[in-house]
């Protein structure tokens, strides 16, 4: 039995991933989206949980075309 080691990443780095704005990514933690951590001081996320976000917020190109999205 393995241990799993979840990355810890900066706030402005998961706004990077997500491409939006840091606050986003705070307020994004406090409604509980994606996990965050305080570590002295200082706000980490959990990488993990950022890809599970984008994962469970994908969209197949099917549905961007019947919702009008780009071709």
């Amino acid at each position: 039995m393995g241990i799993r080691v979840d990355t810890l990443i900066t706030i402005r780095m998961a706004a990077q991933w997500l491409n939006v704005h840091e606050c986003t990514v705070r307020r994004m933690i406090s409604r509980g989206e994606i996990t965050g951590y305080k570590l002295k001081g200082s706000v980490r996320v959990s990488s993990e949980s950022v890809l599970t976000y984008l994962q469970s917020n994908w969209i197949g190109a099917s549905e961007v075309h019947e919702n009008g999205g780009e071709s």
